[in-house]
């Protein structure tokens, strides 16, 4: 079995009409793979760490989040590594914030150093960001398996009381 060794994971909020706000992170031009870039949070796997607990620590770590819940989406990403000589697979995960967690959005957010900026943005603009093909089927995927079947989606979710 592949063991995978980098996550992704997209987070969401809805907006005061209801409508899907998605964070893009900007990563920081002192960054030295892919400097400027938007993305989701990503990150990689710590040795003795699933992806689960992974991804639930990178969004901590790179944002200030931290959600009770994640959504594992039925997408891996994938890209070839040059250094490693690997084609690496990578599981995405999503969050879905609670209007609890979002009384103060603007607020919520606290950036690691990884990133530079940050923007709430709907899908379209999203999609127009993000320049990886992986980071944009993902957000395709969330948004139309999950997020527009949240009470019925038949994928699986993970909470962090049970890690």
């Amino acid at each position: 079995m592949n063991t995978p060794t980098m996550i992704q994971a997209h987070i969401v909020r809805r907006n005061q009409d209801g409508d899907w706000l998605f964070l893009c992170l900007r990563r920081a031009p002192s960054e030295s793979i892919y400097p400027n870039l938007w993305q989701p949070v990503t990150g990689r796997v710590d040795e003795g760490e699933t992806a689960v607990q992974t991804a639930f620590r990178e969004i901590h770590e790179e944002t200030g989040i931290q959600p009770q819940e994640l959504w594992v989406l039925p997408y891996v990403g994938s890209f070839f590594s040059v250094v490693r000589n690997a084609v690496v697979l990578v599981p995405c995960f999503g969050a879905v914030l609670t209007e609890d967690d979002c009384d103060n959005a603007g607020d919520l957010v606290q950036l690691s150093e990884e990133h530079s900026e940050y923007q709430w943005l709907g899908l379209e603009q999203t999609l127009a960001m993000l320049v990886l093909p992986s980071h944009r089927e993902a957000t395709i995927v969330f948004h139309s398996a999950i997020l527009n079947a949240l009470d019925s989606a038949p994928f699986a979710r993970v909470t962090l009381a049970i890690l």
